[in-house]
């Protein structure tokens, strides 16, 4: 017998057995035994209402399957363009799901609430290039073994592998501890305004914004993707003069150091951090404004700038 293809709504679903009931609009309401979905390894139901296709071995309505659920005007793509790869997990788009885009080789998984993995053996995971974990709260990691525990929040700041172990290279940025000043403090050097001192950043200027890929279509207006924030950098000035009670040698001395080593160091300003993030120091520059005739430095204008570290 031929086989015959038709599409209807879904109105009654087992979910243990996997099967369900499809309700032919166009044949007077007619509704068909419960039919096996095809299910290759995996467990996704329909829901009901939703239009799906089905294949039966002869004109009438018992021996059938599905092929699956189909695009139309009440169920569209979350998105869709060419070189797109995207699987749903839930009935509703958007909540879980994995993608990849071939034209800019990224992967992505999402979820709404809550994942993760268990496993009775090892998990490894290695990178070629830099790996980022970013938590919104508190962020920890256990061992049952040697190593203790981990902890990094918001209100603590986080503390790297410790240096100088044997066989072991370690590439992670020193990040100093935050120290709570007055009017705040970056690599060592406090912002103060006092009777006997003053050091204040001047011309603060911030730069932030995301990481967008453009996908040219034939005949039609370029897409745009948004692949991720970028980090944000900042530049300031600081106006060293020893009238002010400020060592002008000594503190660019200081900051030239923090520079050119792999350090980073929290920027607070007002008793609050700039950033979630530390910041490490990108560029330097300095005018030598006064000096005396045996070289020393009495006025000194240094220009930071600085971006997030992570």
């Amino acid at each position: 017998m031929a086989s015959t293809n038709r599409t209807g709504r879904v109105s009654a679903i087992d979910y243990e057995a996997g099967t369900y009931e499809v309700t032919y609009f166009d044949r007077g309401q007619s509704v068909t035994r419960k039919i096996n979905a095809i299910s290759n390894g995996e467990y996704k139901m329909p829901v009901i209402g939703q239009i799906v296709s089905v294949a039966h071995t002869s004109s009438g309505l018992a021996a059938a399957t599905t092929t699956g659920t189909v695009w139309n005007k009440t169920n569209r793509p979350a998105e869709g363009f060419k070189g797109l790869y995207r699987k749903e997990y839930g009935s509703q788009k958007g909540r879980a799901y994995s993608r990849y885009d071939e034209n800019t080789g990224v992967y992505t998984q999402y979820v709404d609430k809550r994942t993760g993995r268990t496993c009775n053996g090892e998990i490894f995971d290695e990178a070629k290039g830099p790996i980022s974990l970013v938590a919104g709260g508190q962020f920890q990691a256990k061992s049952g073994g040697i190593g203790g525990r981990y902890c990094h929040t918001r209100e603590k700041p986080c503390q790297p592998h410790a240096r100088g172990q044997p066989g072991r290279r370690d590439h992670t940025a020193k990040v100093r501890r935050r120290s709570h000043m007055a009017l705040g403090s970056y690599m060592g050097v406090s912002f103060t305004v006092s009777d006997r001192r003053i050091l204040t950043p001047s011309g603060l200027k911030g730069q932030g914004g995301s990481e967008w890929a453009t996908h040219n279509r034939t005949g039609a207006r370029a897409r745009s993707q948004w692949i991720a924030p970028k980090l944000r950098k900042y530049s300031y000035d600081l106006l060293l003069r020893a009238q002010d009670g400020v060592n002008p040698r000594s503190t660019l001395r200081r900051l030239q150091r923090a520079a050119e080593q792999d350090v980073a160091d929290w920027f607070i300003i007002g008793g609050s951090p700039l950033s979630p993030y530390p910041f490490k120091i990108t560029d330097i520059s300095d005018e030598w404004a006064v000096v005396l005739h045996r070289g020393a430095m009495v006025e000194c204008k240094v220009t930071l700038t600085i971006e997030e570290y992570l």
